[in-house]
């Protein structure tokens, strides 16, 4: 009655004055409860969802009278009210009720054609008011991602420059298909640049499904493995909803779930009994799941960890979920990995109905994080779905071409996969004797334990050219060591081993 109908009824009496004197604003007070549902709100959550209803509806029937509807959703503040139903240590850590007149002020003193039916929140404009004015959903508070830049010398440090190696994205020190590179360099002889691509992805979508031995409309293919997630958060979730995933996680999936306003929960890996092993602790993912979640995201190997998912806890993990919830694999390093035990989406899509998807990246094992090519399979009724969310042209015919000839190269992806398992244990029987600890792992990477602070230890290799990531896991004391070329990771054992005196 009060945040419905009172609404309303206050709304019209107003509207009919505004009519008279020429035009005017009103403002109604809705919550950040519908954006994320909460238990137990129920009766308020429907009500603020049913004034945002009709506040959209105001607009329509009285914006041609100058009339300008907007809601503004509140989080919580600090109150009476809420200090006696959290406790005055909780209530405390929220801000003050004044904090919120200048979102009441950015929306009242804002161009009318701008708010004029629109829901905006109010944390969002107190962090960034032209952000929110203009965009209007969890992205005016995300923010364009970039990676470090790196200088030696004094002179900027370029990718690719030979002189320098920047270890900071996992990339392929191996390089691309020799057949990939001549595939393309033939390519732009022979087909003008001024035509599209294959919007159908024909040549791609067979290859695909002669190496996986699938049908080809069991695959969904995107600019890189970014764009094919966004695809999938997009058609398989909507602003308010819950996701499962790891944690620390890869930071690109944490960075789309922000953009589309959901809930990420995240469930830390577990260490095996007397082991310096990592797993991915799917029991503990499985007690996570509520009614709310809509996607449960894996990476295996992982990332930062490289650790794999084995298919009898797998197994025993789909035994314990229900049946209905979407399971993202990611796996853009499986093809590294050395353990015929790594579970993959292709040994079970064809056999189980229930939504599971593979989602794969030609950046990493192949070698061309240049091109942006990525792909989604499972069964057509699931990625059949992604498919309608695709963005036409997305992929450029070259990128295309490259996929297809690097598939077909064999002894360079035997190369890569065979060398870069030599030399992960290498690097494992290199660091037992230098005393470091590691996780073992099945990723061209392997967390080791730092030997001094990460900036010591950062700036030790930055004095030789070598650019490592800048970031400390598992409680910052270990970093993510590159799994490179036999001469690349003898010069990084030297490196780390005169950094443990050794």
């Amino acid at each position: 009655r009060v945040n419905v109908i009172g609404a309303f009824n206050a709304a019209a009496e107003a509207i009919r004055r505004m009519r008279a004197a020429g035009g005017g604003r009103i403002i109604n007070v809705s919550t950040g409860a519908v954006e994320r549902p909460t238990a137990g709100l129920a009766p308020y959550g429907a009500s603020k969802c049913a004034l945002e209803g009709l506040s959209r509806q105001l607009a329509a029937d009285a914006g041609d009278a100058g009339v300008c509807v907007t809601t503004l959703r509140l989080g919580g503040v600090r109150t009476d009210m809420t200090e006696s139903a959290l406790g005055g240590l909780k209530a405390s850590l929220l801000p003050e009720a004044e904090t919120l007149v200048s979102a009441f002020l950015a929306v009242a003193a804002a161009p009318a054609r701008q708010v004029h039916g629109r829901s905006l929140a109010a944390w969002r404009l107190a962090a960034d008011a032209a952000s929110e004015l203009g965009a209007q959903s969890p992205l005016a508070a995300a923010r364009p991602y970039a990676y470090p830049t790196y200088a030696f010398d004094g002179r900027p440090v370029e990718r690719g420059d030979p002189a320098f190696r920047v270890y900071d994205r996992a990339e392929n020190p191996f390089g691309p298909s020799p057949k990939a590179i001549a595939a393309v360099a033939a390519e732009l002889g022979r087909r003008p640049l001024a035509v599209y691509p294959d919007d159908g992805h024909r040549p791609l979508r067979r290859a695909l499904a002669e190496r996986h031995g699938l049908g080809e409309d069991w695959f969904a293919i995107g600019n890189g493995s970014w764009e094919v997630l966004d695809r999938i958060l997009e058609t398989l979730t909507t602003n308010g909803d819950e996701v499962i995933a790891h944690r620390p996680g890869w930071f690109g999936f944490a960075m789309l779930c922000d953009r589309r306003g959901l809930a990420l929960e995240r469930v830390a890996m577990a260490r095996a009994a007397g082991s310096n092993r990592l797993t991915h602790d799917l029991p503990a993912v499985a007690a996570a799941v509520t009614r709310r979640t809509r996607l449960i995201y894996l990476i295996s190997p992982s990332n930062p960890e490289g650790t794999v998912i084995r298919r009898a806890e797998f197994e025993a993990f789909l035994a314990a979920t229900p049946a209905d919830v979407p399971i993202l694999l990611d796996e853009a390093y499986v093809e590294y990995s050395a353990d015929p035990e790594t579970v993959e989406a292709r040994n079970y899509i064809e056999t189980s109905k229930r939504p599971i998807i593979g989602l794969r990246t030609f950046s990493k094992f192949f070698g061309l994080a240049g091109l942006r090519i990525g792909y989604a399979y499972g069964r057509p009724e699931h990625v059949g779905l992604f498919d309608r969310a695709e963005r036409i042209f997305n992929l450029s015919h070259l990128s295309e071409v490259a996929a297809v000839a690097a598939l077909a190269d064999d002894a360079h992806q035997a190369l890569v996969r065979t060398t870069t398992a030599a030399e992960r244990r290498r690097i494992e029987v290199e660091l037992e004797r230098i005393g470091l600890d590691y996780v073992p792992s099945e990723a061209p990477y392997i967390l080791v334990e730092l030997p001094c602070e990460l900036s010591a230890y950062v700036q030790a290799f930055a004095k030789r050219g070598i650019f490592m990531g800048e970031k400390a896991f598992l409680k910052q004391k270990y970093a993510l060591f590159p799994v490179a070329t036999p001469p690349e990771n003898g010069r990084n054992l030297e490196i780390l081993a005169g950094l443990a005196g050794r």
